[in-house]
């Protein structure tokens, strides 16, 4: 991802080389994107870091869900369990904000009942 000063989330596309606009205008939530993964539907899942919230964003860059998040700093969102249904967010510790639980900063949380499943993804050797 890349963002540009106009606040429109990029997302690159590797195989064709070129980078396409999300048109997901970034002043509408909270924090600055980090992490991402794509479900079954072909929704882009983000963490809102410093804003203490995960999005679902359509493929036209549109917010379709937020989940508020106990902690200031999610990171990465990504499915797991045997069918795939579970989004992990891990999160990054310190500097908590007020109202937040410091706590729990730099935990991994387990979200349940979301009735969206994450897409497999593929295994390869480093």
């Amino acid at each position: 991802m890349r963002l540009k000063k106009r606040s429109v989330l990029f997302w690159p596309v590797f195989v064709v080389k070129r980078v396409l606009p999300l048109f997901f205008d970034t002043k509408v939530v909270s924090g600055p994107p980090d992490g991402g993964n794509v479900d079954r539907e072909g929704c882009y899942w983000q963490a809102g870091v410093g804003g203490g919230q995960i999005y679902r964003l359509s493929p036209k860059g549109k917010v379709l869900m937020s989940i508020d998040m106990p902690i200031e700093k999610p990171s990465k969102p990504m499915f797991g369990g045997p069918n795939l249904d579970v989004l992990y967010v891990t999160s990054i510790g310190g500097g908590e904000a007020k109202g937040r639980n410091r706590s729990e900063a730099g935990s991994l949380f387990a979200i349940t009942g979301l009735g969206i499943q994450g897409m497999s993804q593929t295994r390869f050797n480093v």
